[in-house]
């Protein structure tokens, strides 16, 4: 009698066989399908604390399952999820975890097999659980358990801040949620060149708001004995009247500005001085001051006796108001604002004294509607240099956002040198557009030295021909902006914004565009310090050019000697072991040729005699890896829907390994493979690191 037999999935072929000889009397089996009992669709989960599991109980989870529950209880501040148990199909079976309501939410982690997660917590009130199966092995499940940290009767509380240098990227940092909070650490500045900076710290609420940006300017001393004095001059002037600056000398890496600004050419009444240092890394940011100038005589009679404000651009708003004559004046009046409608708006206010009307002083604000109203969001802004307002570029948000603070890049390489006004205006959700802000700025002449650098992707790279493939381009896949601004990557200098044109992108043959790179300029003693970055194309030959698909990469840069670094969205970046002399007629920097080092060790793979950038990165985290967290395979999973394996998907993604254009997880040329191959192909649990300090 044969055995029982039990089947690994939901399907089961018999096949009977008989020759042309004997017969016997046959047989007869039964059968019976076991259903396992599994959680679906979207739980909501509103309670301080709760259970969440697969559904299965004793038994196994069933296949092709997609369930999730969203925790979201009133008045969260965070939310720590445990799991007691946990035994799903390795690298197939699952659970992702998202810091928030949505799966567009930062994943906190995606888990498979039998090895017990870490307990999570979110950075506010809500989590999104997801539990995915696919259509072969099961397992025993999950088990898991919540708490919320509710804020007393609903009050805010303070869960985290982030800060950031000059107009670098933010780093965000959770905390214990708290309604009073001390900021007590040190803050790395290793990164920074000597010279000024300033700090920029904002704090977040558990209802996902942001406070106004605290700032402080300082200044970062060079750490070697007798180094050349960094701080050369320094300006000053009044108001507007920038052609008016006065200029004054410095000799020391640390100065103490101790001398009186001459202001008697200044009429009486309110006045702002701006102050600005320049130093080896260029001027500072300006620092203002608002100050009144009394009249010189000394009858000791009060000089401001009065102000009005108005709101938006909307002077039919004014509102003016008189008060007792006084030399010193601090308003303290609530401002009506009853009228305005929810959204974005800037109150204008000046002063009235003996001498006149003061300068007009500008602040934007958000005025929000009643507590059960949707919040009132920016979902974009739009800028223009001088009066060229036909040059307008507008910027929508891929997430709207209250408040926004904008610190991407503007690009303003297509500027004379010179003085210019940069205006700006942010959009509501309603479609209403703020008041113009403007800032004064001076575009310096800066040299512009070559980058001609030549390099290979993995991905697409095709052995015999020693060309790139362009599939994605022919596709039409290849956008004509940058993607890397959106990406994450570490913008500095010149780089984000860059685009080119569809005629670019229509050339074909061997100086077709493959995709988009990344090129990074480094210091020549701090191989970690980056000093510029381009957003640039590659051809199918390796080279790579400027927005116009011809012409190598420039950079305004002082000629001098620099690392270089090579990067792309989904493949290992490289740097050179040594440092190249940039200058306007650079030699090229050949990434592919196997005689020229890289820093690291094995820092770029080998095919056919040729050096390129390993490919893999999809996480794009700097390593390569195929199982544990935050892998490179599980998000191709979860690119094609994280159930069938065998589905495909087309399009631009970082999970498209071999960049044709289609991202697929089994069978011929799938982007899984190259993972496996290049991590070593036998120890699934090997990492390769990238080689860039």
């Amino acid at each position: 009698m044969p055995p029982t037999v039990i089947s690994s999935g939901p399907a089961l072929f018999v096949e009977f066989i008989t020759d042309n000889a004997t017969v016997a009397d046959g047989w007869e089996a039964t059968y019976s399908s076991l259903t396992g009992t599994t959680c679906s669709g979207t739980t909501f989960l509103t309670s301080t604390t709760g259970a969440i599991s697969d559904g299965s109980g004793t038994g196994d989870y069933g296949n092709n399952a997609t369930c999730n529950w969203l925790i979201q209880p009133e008045d969260a501040v965070s939310i720590q999820l445990t799991f007691d148990a946990f035994s799903t199909q390795l690298n197939a079976d699952g659970v992702i975890v998202y810091d928030g309501p949505s799966t567009s939410s930062t994943v906190l982690g995606i888990y498979t097999g039998s090895s017990l997660p870490p307990t999570l917590s979110s950075s506010g009130g809500s989590m999104l659980v997801r539990f995915v199966s696919d259509a072969a092995i099961t397992g025993a499940g999950f088990d898991a358990h919540y708490v919320a940290n509710i804020s007393p009767a609903g009050a805010l509380a303070l869960i985290g801040y982030e800060y950031w240098f000059d107009e670098g990227n933010a780093t965000y940092q959770s905390i214990t949620p708290t309604y009073q909070y001390m900021l007590d650490r040190e803050v790395d500045t290793d990164g920074l060149g000597a010279g000024l900076h300033t700090l920029h710290v904002r704090f977040k609420d558990n209802q996902g708001s942001w406070s106004s940006v605290l700032s402080q300017s300082f200044y970062k001393a060079l750490g070697v004995p007798g180094a050349t004095p960094l701080l050369a001059e320094w300006e000053y002037w009044f108001d507007e009247a920038y052609d008016d600056a006065v200029v004054g000398s410095l000799s020391g890496t640390q100065e103490v500005v101790d001398a009186g600004l001459e202001s008697a050419g200044l009429p009486d009444g309110l006045h702002t001085a701006h102050m600005r240092f320049r130093g080896s890394g260029g001027w500072s940011s300006v620092l203002s001051q608002s100050f009144y100038k009394a009249p010189s005589s000394s009858s000791g009679n009060a000089t401001i006796n009065g102000y009005e404000y108005w709101f938006d651009d909307d002077m039919g708003t004014l509102v003016s108001a008189s008060v007792s004559p006084t030399a010193q004046f601090s308003l303290t009046a609530a401002m009506d604002a009853a009228d305005l409608p929810n959204g974005l708006h800037t109150m204008h206010i000046r002063f009235q004294g003996d001498g006149g009307w003061s300068s007009v002083l500008s602040q934007s604000f958000f005025k929000s509607g009643n507590a059960n109203s949707l919040p009132n969001l920016v979902d974009g802004y739009r800028y223009w240099f001088d009066d060229q307002e036909v040059d307008m570029e507008t910027v929508v948000l891929n997430t709207p956002l209250s408040p926004y603070t904008l610190n991407s890049p503007i690009n303003a390489q297509g500027l004379s040198v010179g003085q210019h006004v940069l205006h700006i205006q942010f959009r509501d959700l309603g479609g209403s557009w703020s008041s113009v802000l403007s800032q004064s700025f001076e575009r310096v002449a800066t040299p512009s030295v070559l980058v001609p650098v030549r390099m290979f992707l993995e991905g697409p790279f095709d052995s015999g021909s020693l060309l790139m493939s362009d599939a994605l381009r022919a596709a039409g896949l290849v956008p004509t902006e940058e993607p890397y601004t959106g990406l994450g990557f570490e913008l500095v200098g010149e780089g984000g914004g860059e685009s080119t044109t569809s005629a670019v992108l229509s050339v074909t043959g061997s100086n077709a565009i493959v995709d988009w790179v990344f090129v990074e300029v480094r210091d020549n003693v701090l191989n970690d310090l980056v000093l510029n970055t381009r957003c640039a194309l590659v051809q199918r030959d390796g080279d790579v050019v400027d927005m116009d698909g011809v012409s190598p990469l420039s950079m305004d840069l002082a000629p001098g000697n620099y690392y270089i670094v090579v990067r792309h969205r989904n493949h290992l970046g490289a740097m050179t072991a040594n440092t190249a002399m940039l200058n306007s007629a650079t030699g090229l920097i050949d990434f592919t040729s196997t005689s020229v080092p890289n820093y690291g060790t094995e820092a770029q793979k080998v095919l056919a005699g040729k050096k390129m950038l390993w490919s893999g990165n999809s996480f794009h985290d700097g390593l390569l890896k195929y199982t544990g967290a935050s892998n490179d395979r599980d998000p191709i999973l979860v690119r094609i829907g994280g159930i069938v394996p065998t589905n495909t998907v087309q399009g631009y993604y970082t999970e498209d390994v071999t960049m044709d254009g289609l991202v697929k997880y089994t069978g011929a040329l799938n982007d899984r493979d190259p993972i496996l191959v290049n991590i070593g192909g036998l120890v699934p649990t090997q990492v390769r690191f990238e080689q860039v300090p």
